[in-house]
C-alpha cells in the first residue's frame, strides 16, 4: 500500500508563480489538487528571543499535472490551504515499493507567506 491509501487526503491549491511585479512574484495559474497536509508549529529559542516556527509539509502524488507545467521545479512556487498561503522551500522524493525503487510521492516543505 502507498502513503495515499493509509492517510486521509485534503484539498489544496497549487499556485504557479511568475517572476516580476512591484510586490515580487505573482500568481499566474492555480490548480486544485489533493494531498496529505501536516501542520506543525512550535517555538525556537535563542539566547534572548523565542520565534514561532512552522514545519508544514505536504505529500503530493508524483503524477500531478502541475509538476510538468513548471518543468518539475516546484521550489519557489506556492500552495494555498484553508485560505493560508505557503511558499515551497524544499522538495524531497518518497521512494517505496517492494524493491524501494518506485517514486511514491514528493514531500514539500512549506513556509507561510502572503502570495498575490
Amino acid at each position: 500500500m502507498d502513503l495515499f491509501s493509509n492517510f486521509p487526503t485534503t484539498a489544496y491549491t497549487f499556485l504557479q508563480l511568475g517572476a516580476g511585479g512591484v510586490r515580487g512574484n505573482s500568481i499566474v495559474a492555480q490548480t486544485p489538487a489533493n494531498g496529505i497536509f501536516k501542520q506543525r508549529s512550535g517555538l525556537a529559542s535563542s539566547s534572548n528571543a523565542e520565534n514561532v516556527t512552522s514545519t508544514s509539509t505536504l505529500h503530493i502524488k508524483p503524477l500531478e499535472g502541475f509538476i510538468a507545467t513548471v518543468g518539475g521545479k516546484l521550489v519557489g512556487h506556492g500552495i494555498r490551504k484553508d485560505s493560508q498561503d505557503y511558499r515551497i522551500v524544499n522538495v524531497t522524493s518518497g521512494i517505496g515499493g517492494l524493491g524501494f525503487d518506485v517514486l511514491e510521492h514528493y514531500t514539500l516543505t512549506l513556509q507561510k507567506e502572503d502570495l498575490v
